[in-house]
């Protein structure tokens, strides 16, 4: 893995230097501490087109495989890994192609010689690159169907600035920090930032399977996405046996599997215990010739993973590492987060995963981890919840639409507006007076935004919340299943469980790979029946029966418990200080993101136990700890 950055400087007086561009590629040495390398281009305009990279060695480990990499008339900096690059070199031999390396980020140059941008549907990976071409002087950005690796890029009249993370723009002295209220309403109701937004104004993610264009000769920026899920849901289902599917399926699992084996440093698996690690540990065990490194990270709570992922590496004979975290090593990681992943960012399993990570680079270069199995094969709770609740209201519009809106605006009249069954009856009542086809974006948006008062009035700042994709009203999407696994696999995913781990994993020089995100997975899934999937007493029933294969069914068969942090405890007895420090009057007011007489009233709320949404003061404690590192006062 590694971290790219760089910009592209429009007037003479704003050209950089090399100290500038080698300063902000060495703020991603973490992302790739074997080597670096920068490249300042001018062209025939006069623009000053700066590339930084560095490197963590995965394929080819000599220095031929260092960027910025040229071929011909291209220039190239890339983050991730193209899996399947050996099948698509031997394709572009047999055209004629010759190679000097034997690293991924040379097929990636010639495949775009030879096709253009076609050549990204090739590929089976995880990445973000910028690529120059000299000769139309275009400047190309692309992320991969996930948006598994990140690019950044900032656009102001006389500079465009971009980067794998954001650390690295704060370095170019013409990136001016101000931040984007839309954005940091959309972090308080969600906990992340979706792309394509970021916590500044006029900086953006690249938003997965999109190619950005920018032409040179007039500045002009063209975009457009080479994989689309939506289409995959939209079709009409697969009419191939259960037992066909699961045979069909299971041969891409160990193709996506194998893929991601192949590397010329160790490699090693995350392994929870649950149903994802487990079939990405006994379907590459089946068929490795050697020991299999797994990781997983425990505590001394009653509900620990780590127990039951002891006796799933126990039965495939792996080389199993684990860590019991006690409290302290937890706590001490907290004001850290801001650093690592330089946004804004509340999901509190980060810091479990930021241990693993660390565990597991004391062993390995390389880790794969099973993030996505949710999604993609309908794992969460929220679903079965999302469907009950729908059909029942679905069934009230049916038969008691009228009698039931009296009763919630009733209801609606006397309840306290800040309650959250006054949220609950206001969403009911909106589902029934809306349109039946607005009826499931409504309710699931609901499950995510049930603070939007509450931060409207706490946010200093009248620009409204940016729109995501649950503001996105196309229902070509029939299967209500289908509809919300989409958007999951569109905002949720991306936005958060891609960002947690990639942060976490290249704050430690650890390479993440992600083999249920194979594109060939999803797009089988999207096309089975729901019943494959889904049924009204099992979720994941194709992936169970696929592990039930390799494994004793009782060994795995169980709720998953995952790694538990009583962080809300912590925050009102050993944790307080951070409270006292970072929402104290002065802070709040030295930042100026909120009014602190609601913030007051939220912390005497969370120590009354009567705060309703308690996640509401971690996002804000968050908030408050990323603006003391990054934001002058």
């Amino acid at each position: 893995m590694c971290g790219l950055t760089g910009y592209i400087s429009f007037n003479e007086k704003n050209h950089g230097t090399k100290k500038l561009i080698t300063e902000m590629t060495k703020e991603l040495n973490h992302r790739g501490p074997d080597s670096y390398g920068i490249k300042n281009i001018y062209t025939p305009n006069g623009i000053n087109v700066a590339f930084g990279h560095t490197r963590l060695s995965i394929l080819d480990l000599s220095e031929r495989g260092n960027q910025p990499f040229i071929y011909k008339d291209f220039i190239i900096v890339y983050n991730g890994e193209i899996y399947n690059f050996i099948e698509i070199r031997k394709e572009l031999i047999s055209l004629g192609h010759c190679f000097e390396t034997e690293c991924d980020t040379e097929v990636i140059a010639h495949s775009f010689d030879q096709w253009k941008d076609k050549c990204f549907e090739k590929f089976i990976g995880m990445f973000s690159l910028v690529i120059y071409e000299k000769k139309s002087e275009k400047i190309f950005f692309i992320s991969d169907r996930v948006g598994t690796k990140p690019l950044y890029y900032y656009v102001d009249k006389e500079i465009i600035i971009f980067s794998s993370e954001l650390k690295s723009l704060h370095k170019h002295p013409l990136f001016k920090k101000e931040v984007d209220i839309g954005s940091l309403k959309l972090y308080l109701n969600l906990g992340y930032i979706p792309h394509p937004h970021s916590i500044f104004e006029n900086c953006k993610k690249l938003s997965p399977a999109t190619i950005l264009e920018l032409n040179l000769k007039n500045n002009n920026f063209k975009s457009k996405n080479y994989w689309n899920l939506k289409e995959h849901y939209e079709k009409d289902k697969s009419d191939l046996s259960y037992h066909d599917s699961l045979q069909k399926l299971e041969k891409i699992l160990k193709s996506s599997f194998d893929l991601r084996m192949i590397s010329d440093v160790p490699v090693g698996v995350f392994l929870s215990g649950g149903y994802d690690s487990t079939s990405v540990v006994s379907i590459i065990t089946n068929s490795l010739n050697s020991k299999l490194n797994t990781f997983t990270i425990g505590t001394d709570d009653k509900l620990n993973e780590a127990v039951n992922a002891k006796k799933i590496a126990d039965f495939f004979n792996t080389n199993h590492k684990e860590l019991y975290c006690n409290s302290n090593e937890a706590k001490n990681i907290i004001e850290e987060l801001a650093f690592i992943y330089d946004e804004p960012f509340a999901d509190i399993s980060a810091i479990p995963t930021i241990l693993v990570s660390r565990l597991a680079k004391k062993y390995v270069t390389v880790s794969l981890s099973a993030d996505g199995g949710d999604e993609i094969f309908a794992g969460y709770n929220i679903y079965r919840t999302f469907i009950k609740n729908l059909n029942q209201i679905l069934f009230f519009r049916k038969y008691f639409k009228i009698p039931m809106i009296y009763l919630s605006n009733l209801l609606l009249r006397i309840l306290k507006d800040s309650s959250y069954l006054h949220y609950k009856i206001g969403i009911l009542n909106t589902c029934l007076k809306c349109s039946t086809v607005e009826v499931r974006n409504i309710l699931f948006k609901s499950y995510f935004f049930k603070n939007k008062k509450l931060i409207d009035k706490m946010v200093i700042g009248i620009k409204p919340m940016h729109k995501t994709k649950f503001d996105d009203l196309n229902f070509e999407i029939k299967d209500d299943l289908d509809y919300v696994q989409h958007i999951d696999y569109t905002t949720y995913l991306s936005g958060n469980i891609m960002t947690k781990v990639d942060r976490a994993s290249m704050s430690t020089s650890l390479e993440g790979r992600e083999p249920m995100l194979d594109h060939r997975i999803i797009e089988f899934l999207a096309n089975l029946p729901r019943s494959y999937k889904f049924t009204k007493n099992i979720q994941k029933k194709i992936l169970k029966d696929i592990v039930h294969r390799y494994i004793p069914r009782e060994l795995v068969d169980r709720p998953k418990t995952g790694f538990v942090i009583p962080i809300y405890d912590w925050l009102k007895k050993d944790l307080k200080s951070l409270i006292d420090k970072y929402l104290s009057e002065e802070s709040i007011n030295q930042y100026g993101f909120f009014n602190y007489k609601l913030i007051e009233n939220i912390k005497k709320d969370f120590t009354n136990n009567s705060l309703n949404d308690k996640s509401i003061i971690w996002k804000v404690l968050q908030l408050q700890i990323w603006a003391s590192k990054w934001i002058e006062k």
